[in-house]
């Protein structure tokens, strides 16, 4: 039951200006035969390691959708000079200037990242990413000096210049991809039918796969669909409009040899195309930059056959939980939710008055997880309103 969970979507576009490629593209690994292991924190369903930099310990996100960032105040601790700005784009298409600057050396282990090209970005701006606790991120401009591999069952990184230094296993699906431009984002293939479009592999989302509804309408319009509206995602410089987001049960997707079947996904209005941890985590996955290729060993199934729902999403408003995004003809719709209604209870629990970092833990983990009916109350002109909900499967 995914019914409060925040779903965070980081990808990063750049502009393609020379000055800005050159920055991000510039910079070296000063080891050159090395195998160093870290293991990261994945609480809230995104890889944070820790690094070091000046001497001291910092938390940075593992975030293949985008580049190295650094949080406005770790840079200016550092007292970093800007080196030139861009216009960059959010995963929700929202739009800032932010300047660039060059790190003289950031420590992973044992390893010496030196001269490594930057945005400087005040991510602590937005709720969902201050729930993290992380001064910056460590991306795909960055980890493309080297291959690496994701150990999600373990929560361990591996970091190493030789692929021979990883296991490969004989049921490996090596899934080919395009590097984006400027930042070297991994872009691998995903087709339906007979349509074929190229998805950022974002190790820095928390959600599933999601897909640009305008690419894939002819495709999916006879497939077996819901809708909802509203919602609840986030990026770097917050959340989207809300909009109608097309859910629908896809007889066959296929990304190279990996092939998913009669699983349900999301097809976003105006959204960008992610594919991001609550699948990847049911693989081993090796990163090697040097050949563009993408070893992914399963190790569990990923299992979204069916959409059950209580019929509604949450977003946080000023430490508020309220109804983000709501599934038409479920349970909730047809008691009458509405959008935008705060939340002060379910079940019990009273969601009012929260302090930040209460409300971070509501962010990401669900209280209705694993409860088929929930009593909950919205404050609606001032007075409580109890709705008493059943979830239900809206789509199999």
């Amino acid at each position: 039951m995914k019914n409060i969970l925040c779903v965070l979507l980081l990808s990063i576009i750049l502009c393609s200006c020379s000055p800005v490629k050159n920055i991000l593209q510039a910079g070296s690994l000063k080891q050159t035969d090395f195998v160093e292991k870290i293991p990261f924190n994945f609480d809230n369903g995104v890889p944070v390691i820790q690094v070091s930099i000046g001497g001291k310990s910092y938390n940075f996100l593992l975030d293949t959708g985008a580049p190295t960032v650094l949080s406005t105040e770790l840079a200016a601790i550092l007292n970093l000079k800007a080196q030139t700005n861009s216009t960059t784009a959010d995963s929700q298409g929202n739009k800032n200037k932010e300047e660039l600057v060059v790190i003289p050396n950031i420590q992973i282990g044992k390893l010496s990242f030196e001269n490594t090209g930057a945005l400087v970005m005040d991510i602590h701006k937005v709720f969902e990413m201050r729930c993290l606790k992380f001064d910056g991120i460590i991306g795909a401009n960055q980890m493309a000096k080297a291959i690496w591999q994701l150990d999600y069952k373990n929560r361990l990184v591996t970091i190493s210049n030789d692929l021979s230094n990883f296991t490969i296993a004989e049921n490996t699906a090596v899934v080919d991809f395009s590097p984006k431009k400027i930042q070297n984002t991994p872009l691998v293939p995903i087709k339906i039918g007979n349509k074929t479009t190229l998805v950022t592999f974002d190790t820095g989302s928390n959600g599933s796969l999601y897909l640009g509804a305008s690419g894939y309408k002819e495709v999916i319009k006879d497939f077996k669909s819901i809708q909802s509206y509203g919602s609840t995602s986030a990026g770097l410089y917050g959340g989207r409009k809300d909009l109608t987001n097309i859910h629908s049960k896809v007889p066959a997707l296929e990304m190279g040899p990996v092939v998913l079947k009669d699983q349900v996904f999301e097809f976003r209005e105006n959204g960008s195309s992610i594919l991001g941890n609550r699948f990847l985590k049911n693989y081993k996955v090796v990163i090697d930059w040097n050949t563009h290729k993408i070893y992914m060993t399963k190790e569990s199934e990923f299992d979204e056959t069916k959409l059950k729902r209580f019929g509604f999403n949450v977003k946080f408003v000023n430490n508020k939980p309220v109804v983000g995004a709501i599934y038409k003809n479920s349970d909730a719709e047809k008691a009458g939710l509405l959008l935008s209604e705060e939340i002060v209870d379910i079940d019990g629990t009273d969601l009012s008055n929260l302090t930040e970092d209460e409300a971070c833990s509501y962010a990401f983990k669900s209280i209705t997880a694993g409860k088929d009916t929930a009593k909950v109350t919205i404050l609606r002109a001032g007075k409580k309103v109890e709705f008493n909900l059943r979830s239900s499967i809206l789509l199999e």
